[in-house]
């Protein structure tokens, strides 16, 4: 059993003055193959993020939605 925890993919809810360098320092330190779904109630600064992480961070419409886009799926 190998004691690291592998994620496909991540919700991330509020992008603000804490959580936009908690979500730039997750998406550098992430595999490359993992995405993270981001919803914060500023559109400008999601637009920011994603920009800076095209293949990686993506909107999402709503914290549900987020959570929903990072929920796994059993195979």
């Amino acid at each position: 059993m190998s004691d690291s925890i592998e994620f496909k993919t991540i919700g991330f809810i509020g992008v603000g003055a804490m959580g936009k360098p908690m979500l730039q320092r997750l998406a550098e330190g992430l595999p490359s193959e993992s995405k993270v779904y981001i919803y914060d109630v500023m559109s400008e600064t999601m637009d920011e993020v994603c920009s800076q992480f095209p293949d990686r961070v993506f909107r999402s419409e709503s914290a549900r939605d987020a959570a929903q886009r990072s929920v796994s799926k059993p195979c």
